[in-house]
């Protein structure tokens, strides 16, 4: 049996959320520029808090709402 392995990561690379949440690198990219997900720059590399790729994966994957006019 294999064991799952945990990640201890605390931020993650564009490339790693292209990865972990097969999304398009535009797509994080324009999140990003509109403000739904926030990163931190270190050197040249841009990275993101895991729980915050999280938060913004689960809502992003949330079915939309909405109510029916009448």
């Amino acid at each position: 049996m294999l064991a799952t392995q945990q990640s201890s990561a605390v931020a993650i690379s564009i490339n790693g959320m292209v990865e972990r949440y097969n999304v398009s690198r535009s797509t994080i990219n324009r999140h990003l520029a509109s403000g739904s997900l926030r990163a931190r720059k270190l050197g040249r590399k841009t990275l993101i808090d895991v729980a915050e790729a999280q938060r913004w994966y689960d809502h992003a994957t949330r079915p939309a709402t909405f109510t029916a006019s009448k």
